[in-house]
């Protein structure tokens, strides 16, 4: 009877002591750190993207329709890298009012905001006067520009910025604006070639060439 309570002991013994060992302890934990810092000084110019597909990297010019357009070349952490030119052509006076369409096929601004602050950004347009070189302006002409669509490289994860549809006047009107944290990076404003067009009144063009300068205007921070 004796032999059989020592061996009930033992077993026991042994059973607890295999609980004990499957046990991981924790011996030490330590804490190291990972840490990036980045600055907003970067003056290198941003060249101009393919403004339907800003992830390619173009070799040929980037408007097939205003290919001696190479790009501002401007310097800055907020640039204005793009403006397209609108050459609408040579055509025979009308009768009635007309509608022309411009040369560019993909009419298009571009903006690099590399910052670093999310302070924002505005674009904004104006027109002179549509006259020839002897000063005959064509009276009641209007340049509409239609936005198409927003894009920006497919990595890119700022919130974007939004685009409005203007007639351009001889005052500034904003065009392309990001709020607070959005538009950085760098983002295209692309211009719907169908719906962007100059209107010419029946009666006021001459046989002359008419010119007129856009000028482009970025500031830092949006307009409220």
């Amino acid at each position: 009877m004796k032999k059989k309570m020592l061996i009930a002991g033992i077993s026991g013994l042994l059973f607890s002591s295999a609980l004990m060992i499957s046990v991981p302890q924790a011996v030490q934990a330590e804490t190291s750190a990972a840490t990036v810092t980045f600055t907003g000084d970067d003056s290198t110019p941003t060249d101009p993207v393919d403004p339907d597909d800003p992830d390619v990297d173009p070799t040929d010019p980037i408007d097939p329709g205003d290919p001696d357009n190479p790009g501002t070349n401007t310097p800055g952490p907020l640039s204005l890298d793009y403006v397209s030119n609108f050459d609408f052509g040579t055509h025979k006076i009308a009768a009635t009012t007309k509608t022309y369409q411009p040369l560019a096929e993909k009419p298009h601004i571009q903006v690099t905001d590399k910052r670093g602050t999310g302070a924002g950004w505005d674009v904004q347009a104006k027109i002179s006067k549509i006259s020839s070189s002897d000063n005959h302006e064509l009276s009641g002409a209007t340049l509409k520009l239609v936005n198409a669509n927003v894009k920006t490289h497919s990595a890119n994860n700022s919130t974007p910025p939004s685009a409005a549809d203007i007639t351009l006047k001889d005052d500034d009107q904003s065009i392309f604006q990001a709020g607070s944290d959005q538009g950085l990076g760098t983002w295209v404003d692309n211009f719907d070639r169908d719906k962007s067009v100059l209107t010419v009144y029946a009666g006021t063009a001459r046989a002359k060439t008419y010119t007129a300068d856009i000028t482009w205007t970025l500031t830092s921070g949006p307009v409220s």
